[in-house]
């Protein structure tokens, strides 16, 4: 049910981006309701579903998050005023004047179309479903509610929840692709990493591991073939960039300005810095500087013990999004398609009562670390 919604979604999203680079934004709402009768079928798959009571109550935050005013940066001049301009001009934005709106446009071409039917408050809200769906599968597929409180007792998780950012999308595209891997399917995983690809390149070191590591059932000629899929797809955005006059990779290549600043975020990008980064990241984060400009819980200092019982390929696969990661900017927002495979490392552990309910006290003793911005952050959010 999971991959069917992720494909039918991404496929939506393909479909509205060709139309407003067209200009005939208005057939888009005939064009999908045509589709919904055309392709309709019982949802069979709705009793596959199961959502646990932790996400429901993790949802309620999410709701709130999404029903009250954006004030993030990022969401004010990028995730929401990219689809609003679109929206009101009824064509794509971009270029020069307009960077982000030249990124792969597959959520922006959908967030301008529930602009148009609903105002902001529908982009967090689909966002919101997203969120329920990746944590509904991770329970689903992993059995493991320990890797699920990892996830929900991180800051820097939670507040994605109901907001307008693309790191949920990104992270459940990294989730779905490597489950594909697991089924020696190179066809659906070249289809999954370039719809995820196409939501933010920052996945690009996840997906690249499941390549190296998780396709250990798939030959060689079949990897390939899925890596011309990933850059069949991705053609589709450079093919818009080139039409504008633009690089291809803008704007993350081609014009005079520094896209990325890598050191803006974190504690230093020296050798000793890079090799002390979990732990930094850990104890020395910040949800409200540059200094890794958020939080996760510290029980993911634990997660090196659990490699132990991790299968090799799965180890390779974090290994490698973790290397990318240290990489680019330090910014943790930037590590969150990772944390759902990261915490999949929790699922082979079985612990006993007494280990459970330590795990659960300490869970309990670093959660305010986390959640008192977030309740700070809703409190300011409800009071605009």
């Amino acid at each position: 049910w999971d991959e069917a919604i992720f494909l039918g979604c991404s496929a939506v999203g393909t479909a509205v981006f060709v139309c407003w680079w067209l200009g005939v934004y208005w057939m888009i709402t005939p064009l999908l309701l045509l589709g919904l009768w055309y392709f309709w079928q019982p949802l069979d798959w709705c009793g596959a579903v199961r959502i646990h009571w932790v996400v429901l109550l993790a949802s309620i935050f999410g709701l709130m998050q999404a029903l009250s005013p954006a004030v993030e940066t990022d969401a004010v001049y990028y995730h929401l005023a990219i689809p609003q301009k679109i929206a009101e001009a009824g064509v794509l934005v971009g270029g020069y004047m307009q960077p982000n709106g030249s990124r792969p446009a597959l959520l922006s071409g959908l967030d301008a179309w529930l602009w148009m039917l609903g105002g902001e408050r529908s982009i967090g809200l689909f966002r919101l479903a997203l969120g329920v769906m990746l944590m509904s599968s991770f329970l689903q597929r992993s059995k493991s509610i320990f890797g699920l409180l990892l996830l929900l007792g991180s800051y820097s998780f939670i507040i994605e929840l109901g907001g307008t950012g693309h790191n949920i999308p990104a992270a459940l595209g990294c989730w779905l692709t490597w489950w594909a891997s697991r089924k020696r399917s190179w066809l659906i995983v070249g289809i999954f990493a370039g719809i995820t690809l196409s939501i933010k390149y920052t996945t690009f070191g996840v997906l690249l591991g499941i390549l190296l590591f998780g396709m250990e059932r798939c030959s060689l000629r079949e990897r390939l073939s899925s890596v011309g899929i990933v850059l069949l797809l991705l053609a589709l955005w450079c093919a818009r960039n080139l039409l504008d006059g633009l690089n291809p990779m803008f704007p993350y290549l081609g014009w005079s300005e520094s896209f990325q600043s890598l050191e803006k975020y974190g504690v230093g990008r020296g050798w000793k810095d890079l090799l002390m980064l979990p732990w930094n990241i850990l104890i020395y984060a910040e949800t409200d500087s540059y200094r890794f400009l958020g939080a996760l819980h510290p029980l993911w200092i634990a997660l090196p013990f659990f490699f132990v019982r991790t299968r090799r390929r799965l180890w390779g696969v974090v290994l490698c999004g973790w290397l990318f990661f240290t990489a680019g900017p330090h910014w943790i927002r930037h590590l969150l398609p990772l944390l759902p495979l990261a915490a999949l490392t929790c699922a082979s552990w079985k612990p006993s009562p007494i280990q459970w309910s330590m795990t659960l006290l300490i869970w309990i003793l670093g959660t305010p670390h986390n959640w008192n911005p977030i309740v700070k952050g809703v409190e300011l959010q409800l009071r605009s």
